[in-house]
């Protein structure tokens, strides 16, 4: 049944599939996705209490990435090997 359905519905789905993709393709911008009231207010509090936060996010910290530079892990377990045959 399922190769049947397949058959039937594959005309539908490539009918006029060039233009259609070229279309798509030739935009300049995709077009952004609607954004919630909330998500709004968010953004405007966010704004207001902090101004540079996406600058100061995006910014390496030097302190941080020296720590990650510092630590080194050992270890000290023997490999056991388990044979299930």
């Amino acid at each position: 049944m399922g190769k049947i359905y397949s058959v039937l519905t594959r005309p539908i789905r490539t009918f006029n599939i060039e233009n259609r993709a070229a279309k798509l393709i030739s935009r300049e911008k995709p077009v952004p996705a609607p954004q919630y009231a909330s998500t709004e207010k968010q953004k405007k509090f966010s704004d207001q209490v902090n101004p540079y936060f996406l600058k100061d996010h995006y910014q390496k910290n030097m302190q941080l990435d020296q720590r990650l530079k510092d630590v080194f892990v050992t270890s000290t377990d023997s490999q056991v090997w388990v044979d299930y045959f």
